[in-house]
């Protein structure tokens, strides 16, 4: 017994420890679980990690990650978890866009992300944007979130090329038995947004501006922008479907950019740099 209480005092669990003739030896509560701790980096990471689901804008997700949070609160050493609060409390985030948000259940996105972890082919019955359903197997290559939807992307056998379907309109799906090879390097939220802008979107705008900059540049500068950038002879394209209620968004994104941007397309994205330029000339003149 003394021996084992030396290895749990080694492995710093917490015992709890009554004297006398009535008293008694017991482990604290949670204390099964080993103490967790982390790098700087790591910390940084959880929080960051932890923040960002809760500002998803799903409630569903935003209740989860405070119940994963107040689970590791009880696996953590003390001054890990004094560490995580601070950076918890220290972190400002910006507040997630007033887009549509749709909500899929996480058994959904789990059971999508095992099918393309095991490269299995599933059977979907799925709803288009006119609701008309069709049934089809799909090689499921990646999950990709953008304007507050969640996507599935990979290789239709109805349509035998590459499609990108919204989670939300899955009417319901199934393992089959066939398994798939992945194709190596793919980019899946690159072809989800080359999807997305081929395809209509309603409450969307179509943007097409000239950027004279690099590749690497804008592809650096312009990280939170979904859209399409490709090299053009007198610098980059960026094409992108815009809702209409991220075109200030879009506009304030390129106005700091440290190059001539040149709108080739879209008269709403002049009308927001309009607007936002008639707000700086009133603040500025006050």
């Amino acid at each position: 017994v003394q021996r084992d209480l030396v290895r749990l005092s080694t492995l710093e669990v917490s015992i709890e420890g009554t004297p006398g003739r009535a008293g008694g030896v017991a482990l604290a509560p949670g204390s099964l679980l080993s103490p967790l701790r982390f790098t700087d980096d790591e910390l940084l990471a959880l929080a960051l990690g932890v923040k960002l689901t809760a500002r998803l804008g799903d409630t569903n997700l935003e209740v989860a990650s405070k119940r994963a949070a107040k689970r590791l609160e009880q696996v953590l050493t003390e001054r890990t978890n004094t560490r995580l609060n601070a950076l918890g409390n220290a972190l400002v985030l910006e507040a997630p866009s007033q887009a549509s948000f749709s909500k899929v259940a996480s058994h959904t996105l789990l059971e999508l992300a095992e099918a393309v972890h095991e490269q299995r082919t599933l059977a979907l019955r799925y709803a288009a944007a006119n609701r008309k359903e069709s049934l089809r197997n799909v090689d499921p290559y990646g999950l990709a979130r953008l304007y507050g939807k969640w996507y599935v992307v990979g290789h239709c056998h109805l349509r035998l090329d590459l499609r990108t379907f919204r989670v939300d309109r899955i009417r319901s799906f199934n393992g089959t038995s066939m398994k798939f090879s992945k194709p190596e390097q793919f980019d899946t939220y690159g072809e989800t947004v080359r999807s997305l802008n081929q395809a209509p979107l309603s409450h969307a705008v179509f943007c097409k501006v000239r950027l004279s900059m690099t590749l690497n540049e804008a592809s650096r500068l312009l990280p939170s922008v979904d859209g399409l950038l490709e090299p053009d002879s007198s610098g980059v394209l960026l094409t992108a479907q815009v809702p209409t209620n991220y075109l200030k968004n879009l506009a304030v994104n390129l106005l700091v950019l440290p190059c001539v941007v040149e709108v080739l397309e879209a008269p709403e994205l002049k009308l927001a740099f309009a607007e936002i330029s008639a707000k700086a000339a009133t603040l500025s003149a006050r």
